[in-house]
């Protein structure tokens, strides 16, 4: 990095949160030291109780860059949305990046490409890139993007489920306090960038600056595909409620695809569902569809968890 003076008020701060990543952890670390900025910027690294060598490696980088990294360790396994949170609300600067532990960036002008857009576009509360999927032997393009200005709007990522991807984003500090229902959401990175949506426009860079690293271990791994509806089923609910419905059209239209799409094969096979319009699915924010697609004890589920939050 160069300019490296005044970090403990950095321009920037890399959220990286880590949890048994020893395989990953120095690469994602390199990744971001290896930044080129005439900015300060500081790691911020929240290590939960991993099992293997994954915080004695982060305490070696913190040994060796001071100055440069904050390593926030926690006595017991906090989960993953906890440590998420406690770790975004210790970075202190203007703009944040994030990059997880089993994740790593491979363009040293990442950070200062991103924020010169931001410092130049105050309308915009956040920019990413495009990645490639780093999985066992081969990798692979995250999302051929075919729109050509790479503009969005909190419309677009309520009708689209992850086309960013995590490891992409810089926003701009502008969140003042994250919300109770985003503690138990299980997927941060689908909240954030609902709640961040809500302050400003998107913005697509020009480039593939990084890697999304899938592995057995990874957190998209860790869920079977009843609760990661339930997640997802969860963060649209709670969202529904905090902006008062205004979006509950782009709301229902997400979701459906959501379901859809996971629920593809199956839907074939046992024709449980309604179709309209030859290819959009029967949905409603109710979810009294959701019975014959994923069963009334999933449904009940869904419902129940919301309860327990309103």
């Amino acid at each position: 990095m160069e300019q490296l003076n005044n970090t403990d008020y950095p321009l920037v701060s890399v959220c990286m949160i880590t949890y048994n990543h020893e395989p990953f952890i120095a690469e994602a670390i390199e990744g971001v030291l290896m930044q080129k900025t005439n900015f300060p910027v500081k790691l911020v690294i929240g290590e939960d109780c991993s099992t293997d060598k994954t915080r004695n490696i982060c305490e070696k980088y913190k040994q060796q860059h001071p100055d440069l990294i904050e390593l926030i360790p926690a006595t017991a396994n906090l989960g993953m949305m906890s440590n998420f949170i406690r770790t975004l609300e210790t970075c202190k600067g203007k703009y944040i990046a994030l990059c997880e532990g089993d994740d790593y960036w491979t363009d040293p002008h990442k950070l200062q490409k991103q924020v010169d857009f931001l410092e130049e576009n105050e309308d915009y509360s956040f920019c990413f890139h495009n990645v490639y999927i780093n999985q066992h032997d081969y990798q692979k393009i995250f999302k051929e993007f075919t729109d050509k200005d790479g503009i969005y709007a909190l419309e677009d990522v309520l009708k689209e489920i992850w086309f960013i991807p995590t490891c992409s984003i810089c926003f701009k500090n502008v969140i003042d306090e994250y919300p109770k229902w985003m503690q138990n959401a299980e997927n941060g990175d689908l909240s954030l960038i609902f709640l961040l949506a809500l302050k400003g426009k998107i913005k697509r860079i020009d480039g593939i600056m990084g890697f999304y690293r899938q592995h057995p271990g990874g957190a998209s791994k860790q869920f079977t595909r009843e609760s990661l509806i339930l997640n997802i089923s969860y963060t649209y609910m709670n969202f529904n409620i905090a902006t008062d419905k205004k979006f509950q059209a782009f709301i229902e239209e997400g979701f459906g695809k959501y379901i859809k799409s996971q629920y593809q094969a199956h839907y074939k096979q046992t024709a449980q569902i309604e179709l309209k319009n030859s290819n959009k699915m029967a949905i409603t924010f109710t979810f009294k569809e959701l019975i014959t697609a994923i069963g009334i004890k999933v449904k009940n589920k869904i419902l129940n968890r919301f309860k327990t939050n309103q």
